[in-house]
C-alpha cells in the first residue's frame, strides 16, 4: 500500500511539474552549479547508482544544496531510485537530441521532480545505450566539435538553480560514459575489493587522463571501496594493501604525480541496499542511523571536504 501511495504522489508531481505547478527545488533561488560530479567507474555492479542516490540525498538533506540528478545510463536506475515513472518525452536522450539542434536549448521540460526536496532530475532511458543514437552523438561531435552533454549542462547551469549536478554513468569504455564524463567538472569512483575492481579504476582513470584534453580542468577525486564484506580476512587483508598500491598505479599513469586519493570510508556490504532498491529511495533516507547510512555519510564528509 505504501508503495502504490508513494507512485501515486509522485505522478501527481510530475503532473503538476509539467504544467509549472510544482518543483522539488525552490526556484525563486538564484545560485551557481559550483561542482559538476560524476559518478563513474568502467566495471559494473560496484555501486554507482548506489552512490549517486546517497550524495544526491545528502548534498540535499544534509548540506542544503538544490541538486539536479542526470540519469545518463542507459538502464534508468537512477530514476526509478529517485522514485520516477520513466517517460520517453522528458528524458535524457530527447534532451541530448534537441541540444544537436541548431536553436538554443531549453533545458526545463526535461526535468523532472523526485521524491526529495531539493532534488530534480533528468530521467534516463535505454536509446542511450543503442548504436543509432550514439552514432548520432559522435557524428554531432565530429561534425562540430561540442559535446552534447555539455550544452545540456550548461543549460542547466544558465538556470541558476541548482548548487550541483550528478550524473549517474554506465559502465562501458566508449562514448556512453566518455561524454558525460568530459562534461563533468569532478570525478568520483567507487570500486569493489578485488583485483577486477582495481583494473576497473585504473582503466576509468586512463579515460580521465585523455578526456583532460578536451576539459583540461576535469579532477578526479579518487576512489573508494564499496560492497566490502568485512565479516571475511580475505576482504579485511585485501582492501589495506589496495589502498597502498593504488595510489602508485595512479601516479604511474599521470607522469609520475600523484591524482586523487584512496577515501578512507570504507561502505560496508549491507542488505540493506537491497531493501532501498525494492523500496525506490536512498538508504540515507529509509535506513538513517544504519550502518550503511553512516558510511555513506562519513564519506560524503570526506567528499566535501575536498570539493570545498
Amino acid at each position: 500500500m505504501s508503495s502504490l501511495l508513494d507512485e501515486a504522489i509522485i505522478e501527481l508531481l510530475d503532473k503538476y511539474s509539467k504544467e509549472g505547478g510544482v518543483t522539488m527545488v525552490d526556484e525563486l533561488k538564484q545560485t551557481e552549479t559550483t561542482h559538476v560530479l560524476c559518478i563513474t567507474n568502467y566495471k559494473g555492479g560496484v555501486g554507482k547508482t548506489t552512490t549517486t542516490a546517497e550524495f544526491a540525498y545528502l548534498f540535499a538533506k544534509r548540506g542544503g544544496k538544490q541538486v539536479l540528478v542526470i540519469d545518463a545510463d542507459g538502464q534508468g536506475n537512477i530514476t526509478q531510485r529517485m522514485g520516477c515513472i520513466p517517460n520517453q518525452e522528458n528524458a535524457i536522450d530527447a534532451c541530448l537530441t534537441m541540444s544537436m539542434d541548431r536553436k538554443p536549448l531549453n533545458v526545463e521540460p526535461y526535468i523532472t521532480t523526485t521524491q526529495y526536496k531539493g532534488i530534480d532530475i533528468i530521467p534516463g532511458s535505454n536509446a542511450l545505450g543503442q548504436d543509432f543514437f550514439q552514432n548520432e552523438m559522435s557524428a554531432y561531435r565530429s561534425r562540430t566539435g561540442k559535446n552534447p552533454y555539455q550544452k545540456v549542462i550548461d543549460a542547466v547551469k544558465a538556470l541558476k538553480r541548482y548548487d550541483i549536478i550528478i550524473l549517474d554513468t554506465h559502465p562501458a569504455a566508449d562514448n556512453e560514459i566518455r561524454y558525460p564524463m568530459q562534461a563533468s567538472t569532478d570525478i568520483l569512483c567507487p570500486v569493489d575489493p578485488s583485483d577486477e575492481g582495481i583494473n576497473g579504476v585504473l582503466s576509468t582513470y586512463a579515460q580521465v587522463v585523455e578526456s583532460r584534453e578536451a576539459t583540461p580542468e576535469l579532477r578526479y577525486l579518487g576512489a573508494f571501496f564499496n560492497r566490502a564484506d568485512l565479516r571475511t580476512s580475505q576482504c579485511r587483508d585485501y582492501i589495506p594493501s589496495a589502498k597502498d598500491v593504488l595510489p602508485s598505479l595512479i601516479s604511474q599513469m599521470n607522469d609520475g604525480e600523484e591524482d586523487g586519493v584512496v577515501f578512507k570510508t570504507v561502505i560496508r556490504q549491507s542488505a540493506d541496499v537491497g531493501k532501498a532498491v525494492n523500496y525506490r529511495c536512498a538508504v540515507c533516507d529509509r535506513f538513517h542511523g544504519k550502518t550503511i547510512a553512516r558510511d555513506f555519510e562519513k564519506l560524503y564528509n570526506e567528499v566535501v571536504s575536498i570539493l570545498g
